[in-house]
């Protein structure tokens, strides 16, 4: 997939807040009325040739609210963030692929089985991608060997 590209985005600015607070989470994010729209162009070609599946695909989530939260951590110097709290409201969503193959079809019953975690279960599944969003910039910050010495920091508020 090539050309992923946010659409459209809006929340309720005068709800949301993200607060830094000393006490777990110390990262608290809470977000009302949280909508995105994502598209994608996709071509999944094999070279030599056997198979080819060219087309687009939309993303549209809605959350009458959703909070996310994060633990912040030190270990030999090394700074790291944990998911600590997540819940959310889903409202509704919308995903699917437009294709000329069957992959294609295989992606809607995918994004439909996700579609479905989300009515079912909003909170585990939000905590699944926060949590995998969580790990790569975890991943990201040691193989930069970003060292932050956090016990002389502080922060009143």
């Amino acid at each position: 997939m090539n050309d992923l590209t946010m659409k459209d985005f809006s929340m309720d600015y005068k709800k949301s807040v993200i607060k830094f607070q000393k006490q777990k989470p110390n990262i608290l994010m809470q977000f009302f009325d949280f909508q995105m729209d994502l598209e994608t162009n996709f071509n999944l070609s094999t070279t030599p040739f056997f198979y080819s599946d060219i087309g687009e695909g939309k993303f549209s989530f809605l959350f009458d609210n959703m909070t996310i939260g994060l633990g912040i951590a030190q270990k030999d110097g090394v700074f790291s963030i944990q998911p600590d709290k997540v819940t959310a409201h889903y409202s509704k969503g919308l995903t699917y692929f437009n294709g000329t193959g069957d992959l294609s079809f295989a992606l809607n019953a995918a994004t439909s089985f996700i579609e479905d975690q989300m009515r079912k279960n909003a909170n585990q599944t939000l905590a699944s991608f926060v949590g995998l969003g969580v790990g790569a910039f975890n991943s990201a910050i040691t193989k930069s060997g970003c060292n932050a010495e956090m016990s002389g920091i502080f922060i009143n508020w």
